[in-house]
């Protein structure tokens, strides 16, 4: 079988929409499935994607991987993957013009694919109600975890190198895109009176995304926060191993594969309840309801401060021991031969 995967998030970097595919693609081949990433960035893109491809595609299905996909009917079947529904949930998560596009996008999408994906059951009661009747149907594959890269074990001159990156002994970590969504401005506020309460200081990795002066500023403004920008594929996994706790206080989430990547290494998480995080941290994390400065704040003195950290590491590792991205690919291979017969 023969897959063309439209190649947008292959070839640019847009956080876990772009590691959900780069993740996907080897497990495809593993399950023998070749795999065509069809032309991703340049001039006419959008044209290719929404009209030319759809028609001129010779695989036996066409995959459209994140939040979009064609305009017209395709000569081949399609399935399209929605990660979330984010501005059913939160004002502002594009600009009123964006948002009114990616809606019909998602709509006409719905319209002409034969099946979509999306990867938590949060997400697929979201897009049901959305679509309504007549919606083609829903697949839910969660994301995997690497544990190759993501695991608890650290590597030598792992803390070394992240000593020369600026990070400290102990600090809370925020690994993702700085954008309204995640919330970043209060969890960096907050970081003021748990770094006076603990002296442990905050440590924040991403670039800005979507609308992110607001988040910026108050991560480069917090003395008690130290911004390293976007980092290396390669420090991910180490930044998050050696932190007392990762916090990842969004308000809401299609998946949230940081907490995964955050658990496989056996690091304390906290997290919102929002979306899918319940989905995907189980037991295993501890949950913030109150995304205030205040709320975040006292969740974190307290992990910081308590003795739960060792179980946390426990069960962590186990819950995201059940997450592989052989699994996602081994899914998707099933919804393949589905449409193709």
């Amino acid at each position: 079988m023969k897959v063309a995967i439209a190649g947008k998030v292959w070839t640019r970097q847009v956080g876990g929409n772009s590691r959900y595919v780069h993740n996907l693609v080897p497990g495809l081949r593993e399950e023998g499935i070749d795999v065509e990433i069809l032309e991703g960035a340049g001039k006419g893109y959008l044209a290719k994607e929404s009209l030319v491809w759809p028609r001129s595609c010779r695989a036996d299905v066409l995959h459209f991987p994140a939040d979009n996909g064609p305009l017209v009917p395709a000569r081949v079947p399609v399935v399209g993957t929605i990660h979330g529904m984010a501005s059913l949930h939160m004002p502002a998560v594009r600009s009123p013009r964006s948002e009114r596009i990616w809606r019909w996008r998602m709509q006409r999408l719905a319209g002409v694919a034969d099946h979509l994906v999306t990867v938590s059951h949060s997400s697929s009661r979201d897009l049901s109600g959305f679509l309504g009747s007549g919606h083609p149907p829903i697949s839910v594959v969660p994301l995997g975890v690497d544990h190759e890269r993501f695991h608890p074990v650290a590597g030598p001159g792992e803390r070394a190198d992240l000593t020369d990156l600026g990070v400290p002994e102990r600090y809370v970590a925020y690994v993702g895109n700085l954008e309204p969504r995640k919330n970043v401005g209060s969890l960096a506020r907050a970081a003021g009176e748990v770094a006076a309460r603990t002296g442990v200081p905050l440590v924040v990795a991403g670039a800005p995304a979507w609308d992110a002066e607001e988040a910026l500023v108050a991560v480069t403004d917090s003395p008690s926060t130290i911004y390293l920008g976007r980092v290396h594929e390669n420090m991910l996994a180490p930044l998050l191993r050696h932190a007392d706790v990762f916090c990842f206080p969004s308000y809401y989430e299609g998946f949230g594969l940081p907490v995964l990547e955050a658990m496989a290494c056996g690091t304390p998480v906290l997290c919102s309840d929002r979306g899918s995080l319940p989905e995907v941290g189980g037991d295993a994390v501890a949950y913030v309801a109150d995304l205030s400065v205040e709320g975040i704040a006292d969740r974190l003195v307290t992990l910081l401060t308590g003795d739960d950290a060792a179980a946390m590491r426990a069960r962590g590792i186990a819950r995201a021991a059940a997450f592989t991205w052989q699994a996602t690919a081994e899914h998707h291979a099933r919804v393949y031969h589905e449409v193709a017969a």
